[in-house]
């Protein structure tokens, strides 16, 4: 059985072959190279050995009892100015583990702990290098007991309806209500929690239900039971209607008789879609009070609207002033 024949060599090993390798390291290209080479590595070994400045940060990391919290919080890094060589400084670099320093805090503790205290615990995680500066300079703890409260949300909103559309209820918010927790002394001043201003980008012309942030307090210890509520409104388009009312009589001695004409308005309102049909004349009372006209001077007299749903808007009365006869009843 006769042997099949191998393959030619890739071009790729032809090319890094020894020999190729061997006439190459001969060739006033490579001995270029292999001198920048050299060259770099005792730069970069001379840059190196010299001081530079860094700055880094380290996390503190607080032990507090239990059912305590802290009247302000206090920070949760420090920013340490260090001086080193470049070696150590590119050790810390590459070397990323996160540098953390544990500080107790007891039960009611009021204290100030400044940078001396620090600098021993700092260059624990920072060997090898020096300590310019530390910020910030000093840390203020003060613990308390911790409290919690239920609270009313507050909506801050500026939405504009469309033209022709109104709500169909008042805007609802969920939850109404959060829980809050906090110092003590913090929390028994507060007595509700508004939301972010809710301002829709266009005129709302369709019902409304969206999340709106709420807002963050300035201290820090206070935390929320949720971030969020939901705006929700029912939106419905406005229309007119008109009905035929009639006009009472009020304040006219027995002895006259008052005639109006005509003895019906009519009253026009706008009512949102879901309340047309339901509004009739029923719902509206219209006047005429005697003891405000004046005899003497006019003709006609107002028309006084005195009852009306609360779902009418723009209500106006047509004509808004009546004619009218005095008379006796005592002529026969």
């Amino acid at each position: 059985m006769k042997a099949l024949p191998q393959p030619p060599a890739p071009k790729s090993q032809q090319k890094f072959s020894k020999e190729n390798i061997k006439i190459f390291l001969k060739t006033d290209r490579a001995i270029l190279m292999i001198c920048i080479s050299i060259a770099f590595v005792f730069w970069l070994m001379t840059k190196l050995s010299y001081s530079y400045k860094d700055t880094v940060i380290v996390q503190l990391n607080y032990s507090t009892p239990e059912g305590k919290i802290f009247t302000n919080p206090p920070p949760n890094q420090l920013e340490v100015d260090i001086e080193g060589r470049g070696w150590d400084l590119l050790g810390f670099a590459f070397y990323n583990k996160e540098r953390i320093v544990d500080i107790p805090v007891a039960a009611n503790e009021i204290r100030v702990i400044s940078v001396t205290s620090l600098n021993a615990k700092v260059l624990k995680s920072l060997p090898k290098a020096r300590i310019l500066n530390i910020h910030p300079e000093t840390i203020k703890l003060q613990m308390e007991e911790s409290a919690t409260k239920m609270i009313p949300v507050v909506l801050e909103e500026q939405i504009r309806l469309a033209p022709l559309y109104q709500y169909v209820d008042s805007i609802k918010i969920e939850p109404n209500e959060i829980e809050i927790k906090g110092p003590a002394s913090v929390i028994r001043d507060i007595h509700e929690w508004k939301t972010n201003v809710c301002i829709p980008a266009e005129e709302i012309n369709k019902d409304i239900n969206v999340e709106v942030s709420l807002e963050i307090h300035p201290n820090g210890s206070i935390s929320l039971s949720t971030d969020k509520i939901r705006c929700l409104a029912a939106v419905e388009e406005v229309t007119e209607k008109r009905v035929k009312v009639p006009v009472e009589v009020l304040n006219v001695p027995d002895s006259l008789l008052l005639i109006i004409l005509p003895k019906m308005v009519e009253v026009s309102s706008q009512v949102g879609l879901s309340d047309y049909d339901g509004l009739s004349a029923e719902d509206f009372k219209v006047i005429v009070d005697f003891s405000r006209i004046d005899l003497f001077k006019e003709r006609s007299i107002r028309v006084l609207l005195k009852e009306k749903p609360n779902y009418a808007k723009q209500v106006k009365c047509i004509p808004q002033k009546v004619d009218y006869i005095i008379r006796s009843r005592n002529l026969k």
